[in-house]
């Protein structure tokens, strides 16, 4: 036993620890500044048209909503009520091919002419049954509107999960909560085969929106968006942007002052505010790309000018210091359409629990009277005399019937996967092993990030080598050479003791999400058989791993891996790529030394967690108290990527990795962490894609499914079929999958076998 940290120090390890989130928090002030240097340079109507058109186009290829989605498909009618003075139509509708939506149509009774139509983008609290959206849809018909208000996808009738009521679990739950929290897994597959769940829920909207503009006596020049107030103003404002049918656009806490936002703001909030956000589980508050490409929420809202645009606040508003406000009023300024732009807000906190602090489910009643003054005067909507108090039951607004199974996302989205995978394989089909190797590192780079090296800086403060019985182990922490400031790789070698004399000795690179410590704990065995037969073992810390994981940072969906991860996305960058940049920068210091191979490398990549029981369900709540354990498969995908990049690798395991991420589509509920999942991966390459680009000897052992359980036979014998379909040449023959890890001794043979015994 020995001591395996490079920063023992409490100050150096916490500086250790940091220097990730630091490097996170640089680049998002460096790109706020860079954007607001453009912002600055406006001057004029074309000015601001040319800057806003540029990320606008962003925006809608982050989205891949180019075109925009907005015929709406088979509109079915399965439900009518008749009311005082209002009807209410239950629809559904297709938006997408197999993407259903289902909707109240509340309009006036009798009908009328030149009516305003009105979309209600409900927040994650509660779906469309819920009485603040009734009471408009009703108030709103029997004042001459026709109103549309549909389920977001994930939610109500439209939900994925099967946990909507409290005894359909038997732990503790939040039940209400589900359709919100499984916001998260319907956002990351989306990712995963290239959409987005913002994407598509714009695209619902737009479809709305055609289907409320056709609607008899509705003038389509007076269209109104309101999006509630959590998690209904995004994507309204988002789609007031992009579809410029709207007349009037209402985005509750979207676009810049949020009531998470510390109040008053200081004084130079215009240089200090965080104009981009930052990154969380809810993909809708942090688009991929928009911190990089400046599509940030605050230049989304100001897209609507010099349509209508209530810049709308569920709590108190700080108006003299928000910045936000400040550039909406010189956009519509330059359109001389300052009438055009107006204001609500209420007051108190969001943690506050008095009547002082204005909570609201959805909008509520302070709110809409703010609203009312200038939708009349934008579009023409009588102000009600007094909002109408009847309410329905939920199931007299039901779409479906009430037996009726939950939306199986995931099958449209297994099939969109499919159809494009087959295409980029069609694509490569004729290219050799190093054509496809090229192909690969071009498409994937893509997503990936930036993954080129950027060098390394020698560990001026490193300690000599220390011997520990028949080892002698050297703790070292070369640093990457970053724009924003140095991120120390930590790292321990260990050889035999007495062989250092031994010319070029073959390595073995180690790396898992559980870092070098846990490699050293739990793989004591093998890195013993390595050293026994004459190799040189490096177990490595990748940025936010070991000694570099901040101590509050968890791997779950709330936790601050989630959070940097999503953060990273919004810059252009995935964790992943950067920990394949960390990689290749340690082989790069390793080839620098002298005293070891620069040829005979072998990689090892482990999971390190247990597999789930196979008799375990994985549907559970994702706020239960037991939920299953999620796969780490860090290891074996990096140690993967690595040779794909580095084409002298000569070996690589890869243990407990996915099997396919194809299997992350297999139900709404996964256990694969947020920063382990590449954004459009599934569009481009699987693993079978990744294997036949290989130069290098592979052996995939303990493999996993997306609910992290161990592949079946037929799951390995299908990644086996498929990697021997698309590889060609000498990339045959060279994968070995396996159904458990072999014995260290034998492990640590196949790994130190020299290339030229093969």
């Amino acid at each position: 036993t020995f001591d395996a940290r490079r920063f023992t120090e409490p100050a150096a390890a916490e500086a250790a620890r940091e220097a990730g989130r630091l490097d996170v928090r640089t680049r998002l002030k460096t790109a706020n500044r860079r954007h607001s240097a453009a912002w600055y340079t406006v001057q004029s109507r074309a000015d601001w048209e040319s800057l806003r058109d540029v990320r606008l186009a962003h925006l809608r290829r982050s989205l891949t909503l180019d075109p925009l989605p907005t015929e709406p498909r088979a509109l079915h009618t399965t439900g009518r009520i008749d009311g005082d003075g209002y009807r209410i139509e239950n629809v559904t509708f297709e938006s997408r091919p197999g993407v259903w939506v289902t909707a109240n149509v509340y309009s006036p009774r009798p009908a009328r002419e030149k009516m305003p139509g009105i979309l209600i983008i409900h927040s994650h609290h509660a779906p469309k049954t819920q009485g603040e959206l009734q009471g408009m849809g009703m108030t709103f018909a029997r004042s001459g509107a026709v109103v549309l208000v549909m389920d977001q996808l994930g939610h109500g009738e439209r939900r994925t999960h099967t946990f909507a009521a409290e005894q359909q679990y038997p732990g503790e739950y939040r039940a209400s909560r589900q359709d919100y929290y499984f916001r998260y897994n319907t956002g990351v597959q989306l990712s995963l085969v290239g959409e987005s769940l913002m994407g598509w829920m714009v695209g619902d909207i737009m479809t709305g929106a055609t289907l409320v503009a056709r609607r008899p006596g509705v003038d389509p020049s007076k269209l109104i968006l309101l999006g509630a107030v959590a998690g209904g103003g995004d994507p309204a404002g988002v789609a007031g942007a992009l579809d410029r049918r709207f007349a009037a656009v209402v985005p509750f806490n979207y676009g810049g002052y949020e009531p998470e936002d510390s109040f008053p703001l200081p004084d130079d909030a215009e240089t200090t505010f965080n104009y981009a956000g930052g990154g969380s589980w809810e993909s809708t508050r942090n688009l991929r790309l928009s911190a990089r490409d400046g599509f940030m929420p605050w230049a989304v809202i100001g897209s609507i000018a010099p349509r209508g645009l209530i810049y709308a606040h569920e709590f108190r508003w700080d108006e003299p210091r928000d910045p936000v406000w400040k550039r909406l009023n010189t956009i519509f300024g330059l359109y001389e359409a300052g009438d055009k732009l107006g204001s609500a807000f209420g007051s108190g906190t969001v943690r506050g629990k008095t009547v002082a602090d204005t909570h609201c489910t959805n909008i509520g009643a302070l709110h809409r009277k703010q609203l009312y003054p200038l939708l009349e005067q934008w579009c023409g909507l009588t102000p009600p005399t007094e909002e109408y108090p009847e309410r329905r039951t939920s199931d007299e607004l039901r779409c479906r019937p009430a037996d009726a199974a939950p939306f199986a996302l995931h099958e449209v989205l297994q099939k969109i996967a499919a159809e494009r995978l087959a295409a980029a394989r069609a694509r490569r089909a004729e290219l050799d092993v190093a054509e496809l190797r090229a192909a690969l590192r071009r498409e994937l780079g893509g997503l990936l990030g930036t993954v080129d090296s950027p060098g390394w800086e020698e560990d001026a403060a490193r300690s000599a080598p220390q011997t520990v019985g028949p080892y002698v182990v050297e703790v070292v922490a070369p640093t990457s050479r970053e724009a924003t400031g140095p991120i120390p790789l930590p790292m321990t070698i260990i050889r035999a003791a007495g062989s250092e004399s031994r010319a070029s000795p073959p390595l073995v690179v180690a790396v898992a999400q559980g870092g070098k410590a846990a490699l050293l704990k739990q793989k004591a065995e093998l890195i013993r058989a390595c050293i026994e037969q004459g190799g040189v073992f490096v177990a490595v810390d990748l940025r936010g791993t070991g000694e570099t994981r901040p101590t509050d940072e968890g791997r779950g969906r709330t936790a601050g891996s989630t959070s940097r991860s999503s953060t990273e996305q919004m810059l252009g960058e995935t964790i992943l790529g950067q920990r394949l940049r960390d990689l290749l920068t340690t082989l790069a210091y390793l080839r620098a030394r002298d005293e070891f191979s620069r040829s005979q490398i072998a990689l090892y990549g482990d999971g390190l967690v247990a597999a789930n029981s196979a008799e375990r369900s994985p549907a559970a709540p994702l706020d239960a108290a037991d939920l299953p354990t999620s796969s780490e498969p860090l290891g074996s995908t990096v140690c993967l990527l690595a040779a794909l990049w580095d084409d002298s690798i000569a070996a690589v395991y890869g243990g407990g990795g996915l099997v396919s991420a194809a299997t992350i589509l297999e139900g709404p509920y996964f256990y694969v962490p947020h920063d382990a999942v590449l954004p459009g991966s599934l569009a481009q390459a699987d693993l079978a894609d990744l294997l036949a680009a290989q130069k290098a000897r592979i052996k995939l052992a303990d493999l996993r499914d997306g609910a992290n359980r161990a592949a079946s036979a037929m799951q390995r014998e299908r990644l086996l079929a498929d990697y021997q379909a698309i590889a060609t040449g000498a990339g045959r023959g060279r994968v070995e999958i396996a159904e458990s890890a072999p014995t260290a001794k034998a492990l640590a043979a196949w790994l130190l076998t020299s290339p030229s015994g093969e």
